[in-house]
């Protein structure tokens, strides 16, 4: 009882931490992308391409737009145009808007929500395979007070805690309940939140086949999913789904600014020019070697089901992030979802967490102080300082607001230690099971 005690109360300290964030930090495009979605719901209703190809979260969306209109008109808290702030407030990115306390906290609840679930299915998961209440809990902490997991929920606003909360729900129903058509259902409702969970397919059906005596059964409940999800995609919304498959695995290369970004030795583009061919030619031969030796693992290195399916899931997403040439700061949760599950069996790779997770806060912190827009917008004398201030480190433009020498070099620097650790750490388990000494 004591043992639930203390986890009750570091998970009620989790929430504490975030809902002070919450109604007053956001990430400007993205929480103005939320909005104006919002917005086009409440004039023009809903259509079946309203849903897209996160059908989920755009569901969601609808139901904060009707919530949202009532509780701005009841308590008169609503938006603030950027033209009515100092023009050094303005994110560019052709946002037009700075979100009320009100939206921040109707788009970001469900995701504190999913954070506290995730952190909760990590110990189960964890002590399932363990039996120890100790490394249970320390993965579930890592987990739960990861500065990136806490930044990302409840100050940026992006809802991939969703996706990794579904995930890990699929791997709970899949390892400790056995209850293969819950855990089919709920890995393809994250496909549908965040499509990238779709790999995930790989490494739990080869561990089936690999572990399971029911193999061709359980595998059928995997596969099955696969036709209604590719039905929905090709008939309702073959346009964006072209359109996405396009921008993230034909030609994934970078921004208006830069072909490299994020958490990658590929933000060198943000001091030099790299020539577009070159980056894809290098990107697709370093992600085919990793590929490989990814497979190779869930084939023929990992030793349980548990093993195959959470290391073998975590070195696939591992091989994205080392060779894409923009890694976004928010995928890294799924990575460290994995890795703290992971721990489970490899304390030492707590370290490599820990680094992980700081570096990518960090990089996060890229768009300081824009952060503050919900609460600084409202207050502008009080903030202008801190606008002025970042002014030597950034380019204005009338479309985007670009790094400087300086500050592309301190951002290069955060994403090359970022893909050095994470190599390292990919490294680390080959050794562990002595991959590269047969």
């Amino acid at each position: 009882m004591k043992l639930l005690g203390n986890f009750r109360h570091m998970v009620i300290l989790g929430i504490i931490i975030r809902l002070v964030l919450v109604p007053f930090l956001a990430h400007p495009f993205d929480m103005f992308a939320w909005y104006r979605y919002v917005d086009e719901i409440q004039k023009a209703g809903v259509s079946i391409s309203s849903f897209g190809i996160i059908p989920i979260w755009n569901s969601f969306l609808i139901i904060v737009a009707n919530i949202y209109g009532v509780l701005s008109n009841i308590l008169h808290i609503s938006v603030i145009p950027i033209s009515e702030l100092p023009s050094n407030f303005d994110p560019s990115y052709g946002i037009t808007v700075i979100t009320d306390p009100i939206f921040n906290t109707l788009i970001k609840t469900p995701l504190i929500i999913a954070d506290v679930l995730s952190a909760f299915l990590i110990y189960k998961i964890s002590f399932f395979y363990s039996k120890n209440y100790s490394v249970s809990r320390r993965s579930a902490y890592l987990y739960l007070f990861s500065p990136i997991v806490i930044w990302i929920s409840a100050a940026w606003g992006q809802y991939d805690s969703l996706a990794v909360l579904f995930t890990l729900l699929a791997l709970y129903y899949l390892l400790v309940s056995k209850r293969m058509v819950l855990s089919a259902t709920s890995l393809y409702i994250a496909v549908l939140i965040k499509i990238y969970p779709i790999v995930f397919v790989i490494p739990i059906i080869i561990s089936i086949y690999r572990f399971d005596k029911h193999r061709r059964r359980e595998i059928g409940y995997f596969l099955i999913f696969l036709f209604p999800l590719g039905l929905y995609l090709i008939i309702f919304q073959s346009n964006s789904f072209l359109s996405f498959l396009g921008a993230n695995v034909v030609n994934p290369s970078g921004l208006p600014f830069a072909s490299g970004f994020g958490l990658t030795y590929w933000s060198v583009a943000l001091l030099t020019q790299i020539d577009t061919i070159w980056t894809n030619t290098i990107m697709y031969l370093i992600l085919l070697i990793l590929m490989i030796l990814s497979l190779n693992y869930i084939v023929k290195g990992s030793k349980s089901q548990f093993d195959g399916v959470i290391t073998g899931s975590f070195l696939l997403i591992a091989a994205l992030f080392l060779s894409y040439p923009v890694v976004s700061e928010q995928r890294s949760l799924i990575l460290l979802a994995f890795l703290s599950l992971m721990i489970t069996y490899r304390s030492s790779l707590r370290t490599h967490f820990i680094l992980l997770s700081s570096l990518a806060f960090l990089y996060a912190q890229k768009n300081f102080p824009f952060y503050l827009l919900p609460l600084a917008s409202r207050y502008p004398d009080s903030f202008s300082f801190l606008f002025s201030s970042i002014s030597p480190l950034v380019n204005r433009s009338p479309d985007f607001i670009t790094p400087t020498t300086n500050s592309g070099l301190i951002l290069f620097i955060i994403g090359t230690s970022f893909s050095i650790i994470l190599f390292i750490t990919v490294f680390s388990i080959y050794r562990m099971n002595k991959i590269f000494k047969k």
